[in-house]
């Protein structure tokens, strides 16, 4: 666990991109998943 009181400022910044990599990346993922989904559920809807 990161303690953030005792870091300094190029650590902090080096912590704050390597978690924003992973947050965009899974939000990428996460958002053409949800996309997938909502358009498959459109088409499902359209041919009933």
């Amino acid at each position: 666990m990161l303690n953030v009181d005792d870091m300094d400022e190029l650590m902090l910044a080096s912590e704050r991109r390597s978690f924003e990599n992973r947050w965009v990346r899974w939000n990428l993922i996460r958002t053409a998943f949800a996309s997938g989904v909502s358009v498959s559920l459109m088409l499902v809807l359209l041919w009933l």
